[in-house]
């Protein structure tokens, strides 16, 4: 991908996800004639778009011989040559420092920028992911914290496609966030109920920020805000992460990007709404992150979730969500 810094290449990484969300599911005979329309002679661009249909093809090869149960041997051997040596990609612009952590999509790391001089976190697609859409899903969250300027979310620096290990994989830079998961930081730093709420207000002004804008996030939990240490500010600033699962609704035209399949579940079980965790995909909205922050707030002032489902079965959780109503917070303590 043509390499550019800043909030321009951001654009461009964004423009040519919104071509590929609108080709990548048509017939190969019908993409050349979208791609000639859609890139409208922009050579750059179109490399750009059809090497993010590229990879996306080849994750897809693979799920699909995981959904036509072809032996166990072919799937193997593509997660053991995935796994035979440690990954370390090579991004034109940045040094590996160290690893911060993975996901299901993309490996977090600790990087040194060349210019601007600064130390960023690097997300990069992982090696050996098998899932059909992987590719964009993973691009969409460089997309949507392009559009968001809030000083409780982390921002994009810049995103593109770097050729590593001798296969195209989709990168973004973002601003390292160094501080603890929210609930260890209140814990650590003993903060007392005025505070926590604090904490949590500004937690909600994030989110509240991303909602304005048409994202709901769809996967809040204490792992997924970090907060930063402040001078003189015991409560600190917290800063939302983690949008690859995020829904995009544009308010005015009624768009939504990332439809959930019925019957899926997308998010982490113990802080989904009802409409997540039955998977109905219409009724999800920015509610499911005001939902999701009850979790939070509730956590943070009794010290344990509003309903205990842990160690059970997926369809009891569900039920349980679904169907019972929390403690009050007063069985906690009464002066709540």
């Amino acid at each position: 991908m043509t390499e550019t810094n800043g909030p321009q290449n951001v654009f461009r990484f964004s423009r040519s996800m919104e071509i590929f969300d609108q080709v990548c599911d048509l017939r190969p005979d019908e993409r050349a004639s979208a791609l000639d329309h859609l890139c409208g002679g922009d050579g750059g661009l179109r490399a750009d778009v059809e090497t993010l249909l590229g990879h996306d093809r080849q994750a897809g090869s693979l799920f699909e011989v995981v959904e036509r149960g072809e032996g166990i041997g072919a799937i193997a051997s593509e997660v053991i040559r995935s796994l035979e040596h440690e990954f370390v990609p090579s991004v034109e612009g940045y040094e590996i420092l160290s690893e911060l952590g993975r996901g299901g999509m993309g490996v977090v790391y600790r990087a040194r920028q060349s210019t601007p001089s600064r130390t960023v976190a690097l997300k990069v697609l992982q090696p050996g992911v098998v899932e059909k859409g992987t590719v964009r899903r993973f691009a969409r969250e460089s997309n949507v914290l392009g559009r968001l300027r809030h000083p409780g979310i982390a921002p994009v620096f810049e995103a593109g496609v770097a050729s590593s290990d001798g296969a195209p994989r989709p990168f973004f830079s973002m601003e390292l966030v160094e501080g603890p998961p929210l609930d260890r930081h209140a814990d650590e730093n003993g903060l007392g109920r005025r505070e926590r709420l604090e904490l949590l207000a500004r937690v909600c002004e994030a989110v509240g920020h991303a909602n304005d804008a048409g994202v709901v996030h769809r996967d809040l939990k204490p792992g997924n805000i970090l907060v930063e240490p402040r001078v003189g500010d015991p409560v600190g600033q917290p800063k939302v992460l983690d949008f690859g699962i995020a829904r995009i609704i544009d308010p005015e035209l009624d768009v939504t990007t990332i439809e959930t399949r019925v019957g899926a579940i997308i998010g982490t079980l113990a802080y989904m709404s009802p409409e997540q965790v039955v998977g109905d995909g219409d009724a999800i909205d920015a509610r499911c992150d005001v939902y999701a922050l009850g979790v939070l707030g509730y956590e943070l002032l009794a010290g344990e979730r509003p309903l205990k489902i842990g160690g059970l079965p997926v369809p009891e959780a569900a039920r349980v969500i679904r169907d019972e109503d929390p403690d009050p917070l007063t069985t906690h303590d009464k002066s709540l």
